[in-house]
């Protein structure tokens, strides 16, 4: 995916917004509006989006099925990006960082929320849905 704008380190992959690419020159950001409003936009959240799997995490005998779930929910949202990095964490000056942290706090609440009690209550501080997805990986493929 190509940067959304020159600001952005060559290290950070932020996403471009679909349809806004022929309306801005390559060094500005997507307005607000545009990432918030358009469903083609990873940043976008649909409020009746809350069901991530019907089955929780509850260890090694059903995380295969559990990560497909999560894998498939999420890509079909256009949200597995902020799981397998390629929606990386804009600075915190960057004009996405807002849209960035409604997003990645959403998928990491509907995370948590398809985890055991007792897994949830080992990962509640973690930050980003994908240190969360990087720490069931390392304990249970």
């Amino acid at each position: 995916m190509a940067s959304i704008s020159k600001a952005a380190s060559d290290s950070e992959t932020l996403p471009n917004i679909s349809g806004t690419a022929n309306r801005r020159s390559s060094n500005q950001a997507p307005s607000m509006d545009d990432v918030n409003t358009n469903p083609s936009s990873p940043y976008f959240i649909p409020p009746s989006d809350v069901v991530l799997v019907s089955q929780p995490l509850i260890g090694p005998e059903n995380y295969l099925n559990w990560s497909r779930a999560v894998f498939l929910s999420l890509s079909g949202r256009n949200k597995f990006g902020f799981l397998d990095g390629s929606i990386s964490t804009p600075d915190l000056s960057h004009p996405l960082y807002n849209a960035w942290h409604k997003a990645n706090t959403t998928i990491l609440s509907w995370m948590v929320n398809s985890l055991s009690k007792d897994l949830a209550t080992s990962v509640m501080y973690i930050h980003t849905a994908r240190e969360l997805w990087i720490d069931m990986c390392d304990r249970f493929s």
